[in-house]
């Protein structure tokens, strides 16, 4: 049982003494190590702003004027009523009688599937 112990005791040395010093290492060179970091952190990030900047700027600009594009074209693009789409849709809304039905019932009569393809097909949906 003595030899697991100092077989385990030396193992444990050989793993924690390295790991200790780099450690204290790291703790003597702290005040240095950090002032380097912050000044190559701050070169690298106004390298970062010096090359991403100017790229930003023009797809700000293409993304602007695609916008501004597509209002255009929709200012100018007759926008179609309800009763038109249904029309061209061949949908005829049927008359009222609420005393006995729903109002969705009453509106639109039962359709197949395959109908209401085509009925979207025809109004351009």
């Amino acid at each position: 049982m003595e030899r697991i112990w100092t077989t385990l005791l030396a193992l444990l040395a050989a793993i924690l003494f390295p790991i200790l010093i780099w450690v204290g290492l790291f703790v003597a060179i702290r005040p240095q190590l950090v002032r380097m970091m912050r000044r190559v952190g701050g070169i690298a990030l106004i390298l970062l702003a010096a090359i991403s900047a100017p790229v930003l700027i023009w797809v700000g600009l293409f993304v602007a004027l695609k916008e501004w594009g597509q209002e255009w074209q929709l200012k100018r693009a007759p926008s179609r009523t309800i009763a038109e789409t249904l029309s061209a849709a061949g949908i005829s809304i049927q008359a009222a009688r609420f005393a006995e039905e729903t109002p969705a019932e009453v509106i639109f009569a039962p359709r197949a599937i395959s109908e209401i393809h085509g009925i979207f097909a025809r109004a351009g949906i």
